[in-house]
């Protein structure tokens, strides 16, 4: 049977649904604090769900809490369904941050489509770190981001099925530096090691600035660290989830000051 975009991303959303309710889950059993990040929040305030065209969830978990959840989900397949992949353990991932996937012989049983060279790609799971409290080292860091981030790219191979989500701008730096053969000089895991120890060098407990700069807008997404606070409870769908305490901070630093009454003319999706 052949279903349209907008039918897929509903059937993808209802699946993503039931993974992050197994995935709270698993949080409370283990006492791991989440919260909801990026266009997740967006679609939790704005549309009290997804936002109607957005196929994946994105969560933020503190550092502490991020290492014992990565430790705990190793060759672990949750409700039958569902597996968290990281670099740590999953060469092929070609990504820092973990991300959580349909199995795929589930996935092939009903019939939907890869985003990944693994399969289908449902949440995406980013460490909320610390960062410089000093202005200048805070600048310093992001660079350091941004160079070790962009070799970290050159070493991923598009493969079948996955999506290239690079800007227009960062393929041409990537597509310079694979010019020149830098990507053969490349060990993609180590990078991301390198990127590992960076992240965690500013405790988030001792940092006044927190975000997930692991994500895609990089030093967008680092703000005062009391705008995440403890976070509030807002129900994504039927979900009860935490978002970022000041949440309205979060989406205008994020999206701008009128998000709420405006609507992107770039609706990217994953597949």
């Amino acid at each position: 049977m052949v279903i349209n975009m907008s039918e897929l991303i509903k059937l993808i959303q209802d699946i993503e649904m039931d993974a992050l309710y197994e995935f709270k889950k698993i949080c409370d059993i283990h006492n791991i604090k989440f919260y909801l990040r990026g266009g997740s929040v967006m679609g939790a305030v704005k549309y009290g769900g997804f936002v109607p065209w957005d196929d994946d969830i994105d969560v933020a978990v503190p550092r502490s809490d991020y290492e014992r959840l990565i430790e705990f989900c190793k060759d672990k397949v949750i409700a039958d369904k569902y597996i968290i992949n990281s670099y740590k353990f999953c060469e092929k991932l070609h990504c820092y941050f973990p991300r959580m996937s349909l199995v795929e012989s589930e996935r092939i049983q009903l019939g939907l489509p890869k985003n990944t060279n693994l399969g289908l790609h449902l949440m995406d799971i980013f460490p909320l770190d610390g960062a410089p409290n000093h202005v200048i080292l805070r600048k310093l860091y992001f660079i350091k981001v941004y160079f070790f981030r962009t070799l970290a790219s050159i070493g991923t191979q598009y493969e079948e099925n996955m999506k290239n989500m690079h800007t227009k701008k960062q393929q041409i730096v990537i597509d310079f530096l694979r010019f020149f053969k830098i990507d053969k000089l490349i060990v993609q895991q180590k990078i991301y090691d390198i990127l590992d120890k960076i992240y965690i060098k500013n405790s988030l407990e001792n940092s006044r600035y927190a975000g997930t700069i692991t994500a895609s807008l990089i030093s967008k997404e680092v703000m005062r660290k009391e705008i995440w606070g403890e976070g509030i409870h807002w129900k994504f769908g039927d979900i009860n989830v935490r978002i970022p305490s000041m949440y309205d901070e979060y989406l205008k630093k994020m999206y701008g000051a009128n998000y709420l009454y405006e609507e992107p003319t770039i609706r990217k999706t994953h597949i």
